[in-house]
């Protein structure tokens, strides 16, 4: 999580009789987060098997819980990502006129505008999960069981490599 923020505050005085107040604030937020969210993959943890290892001795992934889903996978960036920025705009802005011969009577005209700007990039990507063939005792054991795919919602055999990018401005 990266954050900028910058702010001025500016005060103008033209006579005795007319004030201008000028206030600004910028911020620039960069969050990464993997491409499941935090509630999915608590979820998904939850709902695991205790005697399923998440990772194999060799470093591949453990099997899926349900539905591809493995935690130990999606909530790393070897499942992909989501990618967010923010941009935020905040003016706001104060005229005060005193009214001559009118002694503490002022008027004041006040304004503000915000601005917001939001970019998502969210990028999936297959994750292979390895089974235990139950009898071999080394990595030669393991079987490519399924593939997680995007959200983990569907289950591929013998998988081929696909990609899938999702991009919202």
């Amino acid at each position: 999580y990266d954050q900028f923020s910058v702010r001025a505050n500016l005060d103008f005085k033209f006579n005795d009789y007319i004030s201008l107040t000028y206030g600004m604030t910028g911020r620039y937020e960069h969050t990464q987060y993997p491409a499941k969210s935090a509630s999915s993959i608590f979820s998904a943890l939850r709902r695991s098997k205790p005697t399923l290892p998440a990772y194999w001795p060799t470093g591949e992934f453990g099997p899926d819980i349900e539905r591809g889903d493995n935690p130990a996978a999606t909530s790393t960036d070897a499942a992909g990502y989501n990618r967010q920025k923010n941009y935020y705009i905040m003016n706001n802005a104060t005229l005060s006129i005193k009214i001559p011969g009118v002694e503490g009577l002022k008027v004041d005209f006040t304004g503000s505008y915000d601005k917001h700007f939001y970019k998502e990039n969210n990028f999936m990507r297959p994750v292979t999960l390895y089974s235990w063939d139950g009898v071999t005792k080394s990595s030669e054991g393991l079987k490519c069981d399924v593939v997680l795919m995007g959200w983990g919602h569907e289950k591929f055999r013998r998988p081929e490599t696909i990609h899938s990018l999702d991009q919202r401005a």
